[in-house]
């Protein structure tokens, strides 16, 4: 701790600032960081004295018994050297004295000690004593009339006022004069002691809401400022704009109509029409809660050529963001009918400050630091991409964010895409560093990205169209049963009139509110209630519906916690058996487990034959047709697995059958319906009538969709999922169906099986573990936990081979890695592919695995979550396997690609019989035998031991 005397020599000159909840110094000299104190962290404030004669004497500083003594266990630093840069917690005890020039301490020391303990009280308490604070500082501070410009000005009215100016809301007190508007601040840390604003210079005087009340105006100049007041009742906002409008001359904006007409007869273009709308709704530049918002208009942000001729470019402006994704939609939809009164589709708002603060992170970086305490926000939460930007607004269940007018506002050239303060945001987890804003191919830089974005919005196809967007944000489908069918409700406490502040009488459910409205966004003040007229002689293109599917199966439900679940709903229904349609296969002896570390050698992999699995027969047609379920009786295959030594393989289809082959001889073994596993428990006897047949096959049917296969290599049995929710249990030995489960109350995406560790993943984004699985075993026993750390479909799921870690992706794409004697997910890679995981595949000792995605990038992870390579491919892979070394992968034409993993490169690609998307991939441990399935039924094999090519 320093002494008096070293602490006199680091003495520092600056302004000491009383904040309602902590002190600030600002030191003169810029090479010092700002301090910030908390009161919540002070340990001691107090006046500070001293008997010890050998220290420095008070008097030598000239402040005898006039120091202030500040001791806190936490401090902030801020704008070090004058750079804006995150803050720095020094969590240390330190102790600081502060003397005075010009004022004494005895005069603010109360108020001091006040707003100390003030620190300690509950939230409505404090602002019962901050509103008292105010108002004895608004009495006693007077207008001082030798501020007026001219002697012979005179005082028409004054108002107690809060200035609002994004995050920094300034009370005090405006004085009118016919020449003349001044704003005293109450508080003296202003730059500016009373600022002035000629009443000649006004250019229109607007009424604005300020936390959905009825309380601002906002004042537009020549110059092309504004400012922005909010009073304390509507009555006086409302004499302040007559006065306004008397002494300046002015009115208030065009009426609605006649700017309505003249964008119809285009005598103003699409972006000053949505200006003049969102300045109509109460949408200020001033104001973060109720910033202006604007609508993305285009889809291809990946061409490096952009035709705004072609209509597939645009987005569909009939539908609100959260509606363009039909999955996502679906499940917001399902989650609606759920739920009570007030009932809201979407969780947040497409405009809010964070979102705003989201776009102009490099261009206003102090209000970011301001809303997330003092950081940036994660580099992989920062706006950091146009392209990952829309891909996340057209996936994520929680980000439904429409753009802001720097968009489209081609004056400000696209300023706030530039880091042109050479701001550090961080790393992202792929090692890139956030600078500037990445932007679309077809864009030559941030100022010709904005002029083509305005080109866009003026293009005749959005003129044609954006009526429709008006309808969503500003007209009448906007509330009522017109927003329910337009899929367009939001959280009821974002509307006008939501909520009567009036009637509210506790001060803390008043704070609570108005804290919840500034944070979470407001809808705009609905202006039309009629749809909105399109313009006038503009040819209309019928814009293209977009239609996004990313999985099979889609969720129904969703789940979320951090723990692991050791209980839960796991049927055991009695055994079952199906009809064995072709008795007498053999157990066979290559189904064992090989435990040894194989690298495969796909030098000489090569075609060896194909066969059609899974067909459409005639009697499945003539069902299809008469029932109307043809998309059931397809011939696609969901699930395809091979015997250790690759001696049989094993599909599933979505007809409903289990195929089982010898790989070697090309024979067929078993085709097995699971679909008579059900329907023959239905007794012909309780059905009343043919009718009754029809319909119950049909549910039958519709449930009956296989969906993933996997061997248990000790046992010899082969497990199936199925979109009923049921894993069925089939002996290789006895040859037949020997139980069910139910193990998940949706549907069965995926099932694997290792050393007798069985892991499934659902549609409703559970993922289930069970052990030492036993056809006669008690399936609950076996169940071991439930993770549920996805948000999304579980759409694949690897293991390592000694079963101790497994990987899950989701149809949101994100990737989750568990250790199995772990409660929680050792890695949670959110965003991981911009779409769908299409597969992943673990090396055989866990080191690392691969994906594979939607958005047709191959990347290598390694098992806590970090990038290691990415390709961008051409062609999109849809299914792989890896040993460590090898990569085999599949594509949607059916090609084979391998890779060398120790260079990350493509060393040899098969080209395919047929071209067909290949739906699944699997290798015998050994690497001599790899089968594909594919979208038309068939199984291709292939071979790496010259032996068997020479058989082919």
């Amino acid at each position: 701790m320093d002494n008096d005397q070293e602490s006199y020599e680091k003495r520092q000159y600056g302004r000491l600032k009383f904040c309602s909840k902590s002190l600030v110094f600002d030191p003169k000299e810029v090479q010092y960081p700002i301090l910030r104190i908390p009161f919540v962290f002070c340990l001691t404030i107090k006046r500070w004295e001293t008997l010890d004669k050998k220290r420095v004497l008070l008097s030598e500083i000239g402040a005898e018994g006039e120091v202030l003594f500040v001791r806190s266990k936490k401090v902030i630093k801020m704008r070090e050297k004058n750079v804006i840069a995150p803050f720095k917690f020094l969590e240390a005890t330190a102790e600081y004295k502060f003397t005075f020039n010009y004022t004494s301490l005895s005069y603010f020391l109360p108020l001091l000690e006040t707003l100390y303990k003030c620190c300690s009280l509950p939230l409505s308490e404090q602002k019962l004593v901050y509103d008292s604070i105010l108002a004895k500082k608004e009495g006693k501070v007077c207008f001082d009339y030798k501020w007026f410009e001219d002697a012979d000005e005179i005082e028409i009215n004054k108002f107690i006022v809060r200035k609002v100016d994004a995050f920094v809301i300034s009370h005090g007190r405006v004085v009118l004069t016919a020449k003349t508007i001044y704003f005293q601040p109450l508080s003296n840390m202003h730059s500016e002691v009373v600022a002035k604003y000629k009443t000649r210079s006004i250019s229109r005087a607007v009424l604005r809401r300020y936390l959905l009340q009825d309380l601002g105006v906002e004042l537009y100049f020549s110059t092309g400022n504004s400012v922005f007041y909010a009073f304390r009742s509507s009555k006086e906002r409302d004499l302040f704009k007559e006065v306004i409008d008397e002494v300046a001359g002015v009115g208030g904006a065009e009426p609605l109509r006649e700017m309505t007409r003249r964008w119809q007869e285009k005598e103003i273009d699409n972006f000053e029409y949505l200006m003049y709308l969102n300045s109509a709704a109460d949408r200020s530049l001033n104001d973060l809660t109720q910033y202006p918002v604007f609508p993305w208009i285009l889809t291809d942000y990946t061409s490096s050529v952009l035709n705004l001729d072609d209509p597939s470019v645009y987005r569909d402006l009939s539908k609100p963001i959260g509606a363009l994704n039909e999955l996502r939609l679906q499940l917001l939809w399902e989650r609606y009918l759920s739920m009570s009164e007030p009932k809201f589709l979407y969780g947040t708002h497409y405009s809010s400050p964070g979102f705003v603060l989201y776009y102009l992170v490099r261009k206003v970086p102090e209000y970011m630091l301001c809303l997330q305490n003092g950081k940036f926000d994660h580099p992989d939460r920062l706006f950091s991409s146009v392209q990952k930007t829309w891909e996340n607004v057209l996936k994520s269940p929680t980000d439904v964010k429409e753009l802001i007018p720097e968009f489209y506002d081609t004056s400000k050239a696209g300023d706030f895409l530039v880091n042109t303060q050479n701001l550090f945001f961080g790393v992202t987890q792929d090692h890139s560093l956030v600078d500037d804003v990445v932007l679309p191919p077809w864009s030559k830089d941030a100022s010709d990205f904005v002029k083509t974005m305005r080109a866009a919005l003026e293009s005749e196809h959005v003129s044609g169209h954006l009526h429709e967007w008006i309808d969503l944000i500003f007209g009448f489908k906007q509330t009522g049963e017109p927003s329910v069918a337009a899929r367009n409700v939001f959280y009821y406490l974002t509307y006008e009139g939501a909520v009567d502040f009036d009637s509210i009488k506790s001060s803390e459910e008043r704070a609570a509110l108005e804290m919840q409205i500034s944070e979470f966004g407001q809808t705009p003040k609905q202006l039309f209630f009629r749809p909105h007229p399109p313009r006038l002689e503009v040819v209309l293109f019928s814009v293209r519906r977009l239609n996004f599917s990313y999985v099979t199966f889609e969720r129904k439900t969703s789940v979320r916690t951090n723990s692991i679940t050791t209980s839960g709903p796991v049927g055991a229904p009695p055994i079952s058996e199906a009809r064995d349609l072709r008795p007498g296969l053999r157990a066979s002896d290559e189904c064992c487990f090989l435990r040894e570390r194989i690298l495969w050698d796909f030098s000489r992999l090569s075609f060896l034959y194909s066969r059609r699995a899974h067909r459409r027969f005639f009697f499945s047609l003539v069902l299809s047709l008469y029932f109307m379920v043809a998309d059931v009786f397809c011939r696609k295959l969901t699930g395809l697995c091979l015997s250790t030594t690759g001696a049989h393989w094993f599909s599933v289809s979505e007809d409903g059958t289990l195929c089982i082959f010898n790989t070697t001889n090309k024979a067929q073994l078993r085709r097995l319906y699971l679909l008579h596993l059900t329907f023959d428990k239905m007794k012909a006897e309780t059905l009343s009538s043919l009718l009754y047949v029809f319909i119950a096959f049909r549910i039958v049917i519709c449930r009956s969709a296989l969906s993933s296969v996997s061997v248990i290599a000790k046992t010899n049995e082969v497990v199936v999922g199925s979109l009923d929710g049921h894993l069925y249990f089939y002996s290789i030995s006895n040859g037949k169906v020997l139980r069910k489960w139910l193990v998940h109350e949706d549907a069965v995406s995926c099932c694997e099986v290792r050393m007798q560790t069985l892991v499934t993943g659902s549609c409703n984004a559970d993922v289930k573990i069970f052990e030492d699985v036993e056809v006669e075993g008690d399936m609950v026993k076996s169940f071991r936990g439930a993770y549920r750390d996805q948000y999304s479909s579980v759409t694949c799921i690897d293991l390592d081979h000694e079963a101790s870690t497994f990987v899950v992706g989701t149809s949101e794409g994100s990737i989750s890695v568990y250790v199995k004697s772990a409660s929680t997910a050792l890695a949670l890679i959110e965003n991981a592919h911009a779409g769908a995981v299409y597969s992943l595949a673990l090396t055989q000792e866990s080191s690392g695995f691969v994906s594979i995605g939607e958005d047709l990038r191959f990347v290598s992870w390694t098992t806590g979550g970090l990038r290691l390579f990415q390709v961008h491919l051409l062609h999109c892979y849809t299914c792989l396997k890896y040993d460590g070394q090898t990569v085999i992968a599949g594509t949607v034409l059916g090609q084979l690609d391998v890779w060398d993993m120790g260079s990350f490169t493509k060393i040899k690609t098969l080209e395919p019989e047929e071209e067909a998307r290949l739906e699944c991939l699997a290798v015998s441990l050994d690497g001599r035998f790899v089968a594909t399935g594919a979208s038309n039924g068939s199984v291709y094999i292939y071979s790496s031991d010259l032996s068997c090519l020479g058989q082919a």
